[in-house]
């Protein structure tokens, strides 16, 4: 055993000399240190990240790990297990302030409003200019891009999406719809679920083109399930101008309208009736490895892929053919094919924070109910709030 790899790993030996210890045990308490001191810096001046408290906790860990080793050999290394423990507790002072003060700037950054959880403050449309730091709500001198640098001139959203009601404008027209943006394998499934099995609601997605009623004028269907769409098809370019055709939104049939294909569906949308934007979102790797094994199986998706069963998780990453490509920007910008630009980013980023409620899976009950308080959506009684938690914790679809 060398100097270097004492104190890496759970090692209790009493062999070790004096010398040595104390020669570790030094180098241990420099290093960290200075580690633990150069992240709370970039943290006052960046603003509160989790990334600082699993370093933090990574830090602490293996000062236990040293605390063991001191233990093995407590007759010799009472004066270094005082300095471990008040170096902790120290250390977990100064962590506790800087995550109180932080969070105080940051709920007060939202001026109060219910609906900024997840979005930058659209309450008051000057706060929107003073902040770019679209859609990265807390960031490090290392894994951001300052955007504060970059033209602060307007990014101006394509025109396709000139019927979405910006979240700021309230209150609500009673014409307004809302228009659940759907992105596969985040648990969109579930929310459509809720919405037309739970609260009642009436949806327009591709439930409705199964029931082999589509005729040539508008109606409600129901499944066997108990839920109801309007006899239309949003998920695909020709539903979707069929639906356009037939005057869906002026109809007033639909509740809710559902569909991947943002900008195009945008265009159901009038000056008089305007679409609501919402989604729910799920960390990026996690979203493609679950959409990874959801093609290997799912034999009734037009995407389905049974080569993907014997395909390695790391062979499907490299594939150039198979694994999605920027989808988020690309279905944001309205840049379906073709090659990117940072451009592109920008206006994705932007639509998010101008136009889109947001909601993310890791906290898919508290998006639920926020998503019921920003449309006024009733739940009709004890019942259909024990088929939403039912649903949210039991059934959870993706």
């Amino acid at each position: 055993m060398n100097e270097e790899t004492l104190f890496d790993g759970n090692i209790c030996t009493p062999l070790e000399s004096e010398k040595r210890r104390r020669v570790n045990l030094l180098r241990f308490e420099d290093k960290y240190r200075k580690t633990l001191r150069e992240q709370f810096i970039s943290s006052a001046q960046h603003g509160f990240s989790r990334d600082i408290t699993n370093k933090f906790w990574l830090i602490v860990k293996k000062k236990l790990s040293q605390l063991c080793t001191l233990l093995s050999e407590r007759n010799h290394c009472s004066l270094h297990i005082a300095r471990i423990i008040l170096f902790m507790i120290f250390s977990g002072m100064i962590l506790s302030s800087l995550i109180v003060s932080n969070t105080k700037s940051y709920k007060s950054s939202y001026g109060g409003n219910p609906y900024s959880v997840y979005n930058r403050p659209y309450h008051e449309p000057e706060t929107q200019i003073q902040s770019q730091r679209i859609f990265t709500n807390l960031r490090t001198e290392d894994n951001a891009t300052d955007l504060d640098t970059l033209d602060p001139s307007p990014i101006e959203i394509p025109n396709s999406l000139q019927h979405i009601a910006d979240l700021n404008n309230l209150p609500f027209d009673q014409n307004d719809i809302p228009f659940f943006f759907h992105i596969p394998r985040s648990g969109g499934s579930t929310i459509k679920d809720i919405m037309g099995s739970c609260l009642g609601l009436v949806g327009a997605s591709d439930v409705g083109s199964r029931t082999n009623e589509l005729g040539e004028n508008l109606k409600i269907v129901s499944t066997k399930e108990g839920s109801r769409f309007v006899n239309v098809d949003t998920t695909t370019s020709q539903g979707i101008k069929r639906a356009e055709g037939l005057k869906l939104v002026q109809s007033g049939l639909a509740d809710y309208i559902v569909t991947q294909h943002l900008h195009l569906a945008a265009g159901l949308f009038t000056e008089k009736y305007k679409g609501r934007l919402f989604t729910i979102m799920r960390d990026p790797i996690e979203r493609a490895i679950s959409l990874f094994h959801y093609l290997s199986v799912a034999d009734w998706e037009p995407t389905y892929d049974p080569s993907l069963a014997t395909m390695s998780i790391e062979m499907y990453a490299r594939s150039d053919d198979r694994i999605e490509y920027n989808w988020m920007t690309r279905f944001l910008s309205n840049q379906i094919e073709g090659d990117l630009t940072q451009e592109h980013l920008l206006i994705a980023k932007e639509t998010l924070r101008r136009k889109c409620l947001i909601g993310f899976l890791e906290v898919k009950g508290e998006s639920m109910m926020r998503f019921e308080k920003y449309f006024n959506w009733k739940s009709n009684g004890s019942r259909s709030r024990e088929c939403v938690e039912r649903i949210l914790d039991w059934g959870w679809s993706n």
